[in-house]
This record gives C-alpha cells, sequence and structure tokens, in this order.
C-alpha cells in the first residue's frame, strides 16, 4: 500500500514492518513512537544523523529497571561536549554496562565529516527524555534515514508525513481506531489497493477482480448490491439542487465499429419537471409524469399509459400489420403469438391477432370466461353484446360484417349457436351469399331456411330460389302443415300447407298422411286439389273432436255440390238420385244447340226415383222465343221404367220443348228458331231405398 502524505490522528499500530523512505514528523511535540518489535536502523537513533551508529540485539532487550532509570546528569550535555568527537564524560551509572553493551564496532564510530554540524536543538535534550519508560519521546523534529525496522506497536498520537508509505507484508490487520481516514488532498492523487478491500463487514467491498459489492463479500458482477431485510429500497440517488433537473444514471455502450451508444435514466433528463425518464441521446423514449402516468413516445401522457409514435406507415396486409404495428403485445409461444395494433390510414385503427410469420392470423378473443361486451354505450350492457347507436337515419347501420371475396357460390354467416344436450349444439346462421341473396338457416347448411333475394325481394322458405314474394317448399313429403297460427290461450291453431297434390287451409288440426286433432276441437278445413287435367275445392267440417267430412264441393267443371261430391249441375244440394240420403236439389243452367237432345241429368239406374222437375228455356237471340214446363218423373210399374207421370203445365212461346228418358239419361230437346238456348233446370227428388 503507497500512502502520500498521510495524515494519522489518533494510534497508528503496525504489527509488522513499515519502510519509510522519506521522513516520519510527529506535529505539535506531545507524541511518541513506541513498538514492541526490535528496532534495524542505518541512523542513529538519538539523533537521525549517523547512519551507523548501533544496533540492538535481543539482549539489550532485557533491560532490568535500574539500566532504565537513567539519571538527569547523563543526559546535561553542554554545547561544549560534541558527540561525534566522542569527548563527553559518562557516569559511574552509564558506565556499569554489560560487557555487550560496551563491545561497538568500529564501524558504528566511523562518522562523516559531513554528520558533525548539529544545531543546538539537536543537543538540547529535556528531562522527558531521559526519563525514558515505556515509551519513547523526543521534542522537535526527528529524521530517519535508511530502513527503520519496528518489532512492536508503533503509536502515533500526530500526524505521520512521508513521501512513501509501503507496508509491505499485513499478517493479521491494521486497525483505525478512532477519527478520520484521509488518502491524499489533491483531486489528482491515485490510491493503488492491491488485494481486496472491504469496509464495515457486510457494507462496502472491492475484489480483487474489480467487482464491488455492497451487503455482499462474493459480488459476481461489476457492482452487486444485497439490500438487507430491513431496507425499503437498494440505491438512493438523491440531487441536490432544484432546478429540476433531477437524479439521473447514464449507461454507455460502445459496438464493434466503435459506435459509442449513451442512455440516461433518471429525473428530469431531457424536461426539468418532476419526471422519470429514459433518455436515448437525442429523445425521451419512455416517461413518467410525476402524476405516475406512462408515455411512450410522447412526454404529456394523459392516461395512466399512454403511447404514441409518430411513424406515419400504416397497415395494409397481415404482413404489414405487425411490421407497421404502433403497439405489439406477444404472449410465451414458440410461434410468436400476439396482438398487434395500429392505423390502416384515415381515422381507423385496427387489432389484430397473429403470429410473428407475419402470414398467420390467431383467433381473437374477447371475455373468454364470461362477461359482456359493450359498443357505443356507457351503460353496463344485460347481453352478452350491445351495441348501441343513437343516430336519427332511416339508414343507419349499426354493425357490418363484409368479406371480399366474390367468388361464385361464396356465402359468409353470423353463427349463433347454444347447447342442447352434453357435448351436442345447435347453431343458427344469418348471411349473405355472393348471389345477392340473404340466408337464415338452422343447423344445416344444406338446408335453405330463409332466403331473401335482393333482386325481386321474394322470400323463400326451404328454397333458395323464391319464384314470388313468398315462396315455401317443404322436402318433405309426408308432412302438410307449412303455416301454423296460433293465438294464446285455449284456442284452436290455423295451418296452411300443401300434402302431396293438395293445399290444405285447416283450423282445428292438420292433415299429414291422415288427420291430426288440437286437443278436443273439431276439424275446419278447405282442401284445393289440383291434377292432371283439373282441379276441385273441397270445404269439410266436423263434430268436437272428429276428424272432418266434406260437406261441399267445387268441381273441376264449376260445379258445386253440397253434401254431394259428383255433382252434375251447377250446383247439388245433397244426393238427387241417391238412396242413401233423404234426397236433395238440383240446380243447372246451360247452353243447349236448337232441335238436339241434351242429357240434363242421370237418373237412377233402376229407375225408382220420384222427382219434380223444372225447366225454363230462352233463345239466346229472340226473347220472343221462351218457355217453362213442372212435371213429376216417377217409376211407373206397367213400363217398368222411370217416366213423366204427370205435367203440370208445358207452356211456351215460338219454342216447343220435349223432355225424355234415354237409358238412365234425363234429355231436353227445344224447337223454334235458330239460336240456341238458356235453359235453367230445378230438380227436387229422392230415391227410393
Amino acid at each position: 500500500m503507497n500512502l502520500y502524505q498521510p495524515t494519522i490522528t489518533g494510534s497508528l499500530s503496525v504489527s509488522g514492518s513499515v519502510n519509510i523512505s522519506g521522513s516520519i514528523t510527529i506535529a505539535g511535540g506531545g507524541g511518541t513512537i513506541s513498538g514492541t518489535a526490535s528496532y534495524a536502523t542505518n541512523a542513529e537513533l538519538l539523533d537521525g544523523l549517523d547512519s551507523t551508529v548501533f544496533t540492538l540485539t535481543s539482549s539489550f532487550a532485557a533491560q532490568t529497571a535500574s539500566f532504565t532509570a537513567f539519571t538527569s546528569s547523563i543526559l546535561s550535555y553542554t554545547a561544549s561536549q560534541n558527540i561525534l568527537n566522542g569527548t563527553y564524560t559518562l557516569t559511574s551509572s552509564f558506565a556499569a554496562q554489560t560487557a555487550s553493551f560496551t563491545a561497538f564496532t568500529a564501524s558504528i564510530l566511523a562518522q562523516t565529516a559531513s554528520l558533525n554540524s548539529f544545531s543546538a536543538s539537536v543537543l538540547s535534550y529535556t528531562s522527558s527524555l531521559n526519563a525514558k519508560t515505556s515509551s519513547f519521546a523526543t521534542t522537535g523534529s526527528n529524521t530517519f534515514e535508511g530502513i527503520q525496522t519496528i518489532n512492536s506497536n508503533l503509536i502515533v498520537t500526530g500526524s505521520i508525513t512521508a513521501q512513501t508509505l509501503v507496508v509491505q507484508t499485513i499478517t493479521s490487520s491494521v486497525d483505525f481506531v478512532t477519527g478520520s481516514t484521509r488518502f491524499g488532498s489533491l483531486l489528482a492523487n491515485t490510491h493503488v489497493f492491491s488485494g481486496s478491500v472491504s469496509m464495515n463487514p457486510g457494507g462496502l467491498f472491492v475484489s480483487s477482480s474489480n467487482n464491488v459489492g455492497i451487503g455482499t463479500t462474493t459480488p459476481t458482477r461489476n457492482l452487486e448490491i444485497i439490500a438487507g431485510a430491513s431496507n425499503n429500497s437498494i440505491l438512493k440517488l438523491n440531487a441536490t439542487t432544484a432546478n429540476g433537473y433531477g437524479a439521473q444514471v447514464e449507461y454507455s455502450s460502445k459496438t464493434t465499429e466503435g459506435v459509442t451508444t449513451t442512455w440516461v435514466v433518471g429525473t428530469g433528463v431531457s424536461t426539468g419537471t418532476n419526471s422519470f425518464e429514459f433518455f436515448n441521446g437525442s429523445s425521451t423514449v419512455m416517461f413518467i409524469s410525476s402524476s405516475g402516468n406512462i408515455g411512450i413516445g410522447t412526454l404529456n401522457p394523459i392516461a395512466a399509459l399512454h403511447i404514441y409514435s409518430a411513424n406515419q406507415n400504416v397497415a395494409s396486409s397481415l404482413a404489414t400489420a405487425y411490421s407497421n404495428s404502433k403497439f405489439r403485445l406477444e404472449t410465451y409461444n414458440t410461434s410468436g403469438q400476439g396482438i398487434s395494433m395500429g392505423s390502416i390510414g384515415g381515422y381507423s385503427q385496427y387489432i389484430q391477432a397473429q403470429y410473428s410469420d407475419q402470414t398467420t392470423q390467431a383467433p381473437l378473443l374477447l371475455q373468454p370466461f364470461s362477461g359482456s361486451v359493450g359498443i357505443g354505450t356507457s351503460d353496463t350492457p344485460t347481453t352478452p353484446l350491445l351495441v348501441y347507436s343513437n343516430i336519427a337515419s332511416t339508414s343507419n347501420v349499426i354493425s357490418e360484417f363484409f368479406n371480399g371475396d366474390y367468388t361464385a357460390g361464396t356465402r359468409n354467416f353470423i353463427r349463433v349457436r347454444n347447447g342442447v344436450t352434453v357435448g351436442a349444439t345447435q347453431s343458427s346462421y344469418f348471411g349473405q351469399g355472393q348471389d345477392g341473396k340473404t340466408y337464415i338457416i338452422s343447423n344445416d347448411f344444406t338446408k335453405n331456411n330463409i332466403v331473401i333475394n335482393s333482386a325481386n325481394n321474394n322470400v323463400g322458405i326451404g328454397t333458395n330460389n323464391p319464384a314470388k314474394p313468398l315462396h315455401v317448399y317443404n322436402t318433405n313429403t309426408s308432412a302438410n302443415a307449412q303455416f301454423k297460427l296460433t293465438n294464446s290461450g285455449n284456442t284452436p291453431s290455423g295451418y296452411l300447407g300443401i300434402f302431396s297434390d293438395t293445399l290444405y287451409i285447416n283450423s282445428g288440426g292438420t292433415y299429414d298422411s291422415g288427420w291430426t286433432l288440437d286437443g278436443a276441437f273439431g276439424i275446419a278445413a278447405i282442401e284445393l286439389y289440383s291434377f292432371n287435367g283439373g282441379s276441385q275445392l273441397n270445404f269439410s267440417t266436423a263434430a268436437s273432436n272428429t276428424t272432418p267430412t266434406e260437406r261441399m264441393r267445387i268441381t273441376s267443371a264449376g260445379k258445386v255440390g253440397i253434401q254431394n261430391s259428383s255433382p252434375q249441375g251447377r250446383l247439388e244440394v245433397g244426393i238427387v238420385n241417391n238412396n242413401t240420403t233423404a234426397g236433395g236439389h238440383f240446380f243447372s243452367s246451360f247452353q243447349i244447340p236448337v232441335n238436339t237432345w241434351y242429357t240434363v241429368f242421370n237418373a237412377p239406374s233402376n229407375g225408382q226415383w220420384n222427382a219434380i222437375t223444372e225447366f225454363t228455356w230462352t233463345s239466346a237471340g229472340d226473347f220472343n222465343r221462351s218457355g217453362a214446363a213442372y212435371m213429376r218423373w216417377a217409376y211407373e210399374a206397367g213400363a217398368a221404367t222411370l217416366g213423366v207421370v204427370y205435367t203440370l203445365f208445358n207452356n211456351s212461346q215460338n219454342a216447343t220443348a220435349t223432355f225424355r228418358k234415354s237409358g238412365v239419361e234425363i234429355q231436353i230437346y227445344i224447337t223454334g228458331g235458330a239460336a240456341d238456348y238458356y235453359v235453367q233446370v230445378r230438380i227436387q227428388g229422392s230415391q227410393a231405398s
């Protein structure tokens, strides 16, 4: 250890050796130098001028109390008594020395002439110097030349001044008991310590490998700090100025090309405000305000975290959404899955979940473990998704789903799914197709539940090609009802549907390969029957809790039968020629050629029939030609056939009508004029059982 001009206040204890090439000065005259080790010196111990005065051996150290008790007479020297020429007077007590002490070598007495000049102060010894005790005391200054060896303790109460202080070996420790230790008084002074330096065990430690430890004696880095259990902080930096530029730490690194990069971390680096900043040498990249707001790219954060980027690059693809993002949050994943945020131009911002390969998108989940999402509202949503708009418009669009792929046949859907059993779900889909049609599908994409054709606004149910404003198609040929209308309460339902080739309009039940009742209600039904070459319309009713019975029919010829499924005339109520009924009424009108037999009605084949017939006729071109006939038909036992048994009247004007039975046919024949005749017929009758 090399010490330059050290000042020691108190005691300095050295258990080894001290090599002094300069001088040791005891300031104030009241200090002492003492030690237990032996002295080895090339200078005279008393006056410090003679380089070969005496050598102390171990026998000298063993002195009796009588030897140390020097009388004052031995120390009383006059100015004329020059110890250099050896002419001094010894007292008897001093002469009583052992033989070993008096045997001085010739080299001790060989003194140079240059050492003969002493000032008077050197020769003036006080009585305290002569009264030798355990310490060696002297007044004034003493100069030591050569190597001085101290084999015991060296205690200095004043200062030790030396040009170079070399401590070669410390076998135990150097104790600075009280006071302060100062190494140098100039900033240019350099103090070199070889080995490790420890201050206040458990405090500051400097290892031989130049690692500094605070709170540890085994630092593994250039600086390692370990806080005690009671410490609230490890490192405290405190600025003493009040100009806003506070405590800062500067970090510098140099690249292999020699470029130095500097970072400054601290308070008020660039703004001089009470803030904490991360400064990269040219600008502040992160700013923490005194209120706790964090700004990245901005010195005025208005929120707890405020990120600003002056980079104007926008995203136009999945790749640029990654490379031009202003914020990137990446989870621990070998594929780099994360969320990118930024701008796509204008006033639009984006959130994109993607992988770091910049080509693969990733799912983005909101509230994955339950919760609600509100858009456009500050109210707490009561549904999983609430989209709110407060714009008065007849064409306001609240939300939009868009697919830019125009491939023919492409359809895009919104899916709503719900669990029905454990592990099973049902889904509904609402979407738009490339064909311009809107689709509403339940669970099965092969079934087109509801389709709206934007070209003509036709709505299709069960078909994707609605031909009319409402087109319902049923792929199940065994099912009847396509529409069901129901009121609240205990009321019958209304149905509209097609089974086979018949359209049913029902109330109280439906038809599906047979009638199905709605509880105890009777069924009322209208059947529109279409077939190849014609159609008919049937009307049915029923009593309570029974299947319906046909009450009226309109045939494809326009004939109406009431309780008659095969009406022969325009209107037939009941069955005139059937013995299973109580008879009926036949009403008909038709146009017949003149002078032509025309069949009006088919009578019973067995001729057992009783009926009243009424005919009226008028010429189609001449109302002067008309007539009427009223007669009774009955079975003629003698002829064993059906015939006219009584004619009530037969009156005509310029036109004559004749009646006959031809087989089972009741016929009429009109003569007079050339035009056709309009004929009206009413028959009332029944067949005998």
